[in-house]
């Protein structure tokens, strides 16, 4: 058993759930992004940004080796993340990915941002980010005209 959890970012940068645990709870960190012309079985898009927030959050709390392999897999996170950016166009994977450069400091932050930006959906005067359209709610209109 590896006793560093900072052992599968060291790698490659991306954060992969085992082999033994193929099935997330939360389903959109699935580990199936869904890039055009990319054929890769799997992309941990979301489960990295993830990893990564959580990185930021807790760096200032570690202490010797820990923190040492902190950083390094911070930065590699940081740099896969970056490199496939420009691949995302999922807005949960986008989403997450720039918020998790935003508070990591990236150069490709705005970009991130940027992109999430270009994805987002309008409904009834609202703006969201969803994988799906949402229609809006009409239940107010409807209870307000029968209070009348």
């Amino acid at each position: 058993m590896v006793n560093n959890p900072f052992v599968p970012l060291l790698f490659t940068g991306s954060f992969t759930e085992t082999e033994y645990y193929p099935h997330p709870l939360h389903k959109p960190m699935d580990g199936h992004s869904n890039f055009k012309n990319d054929y890769a079985e799997m992309r941990n898009i979301s489960l990295t940004a993830h990893v990564l927030v959580a990185i930021e959050a807790t760096a200032a709390n570690l202490q010797g080796e820990q923190k040492k392999f902190s950083a390094a897999a911070r930065q590699r996170a940081v740099t896969y993340l970056e490199k496939n950016l420009r691949k995302i166009s999922d807005s949960y994977e986008l989403a997450i990915v720039a918020y998790a450069l935003a508070i990591s400091g990236s150069a490709e932050a705005d970009l991130a941002y940027g992109q999430l930006m270009a994805v987002k959906k309008e409904e009834g005067g609202m703006i969201y980010w969803s994988r799906s359209p949402i229609k809006t709610n009409r239940v107010r209109y409807t209870v307000h005209y029968l209070n009348s």
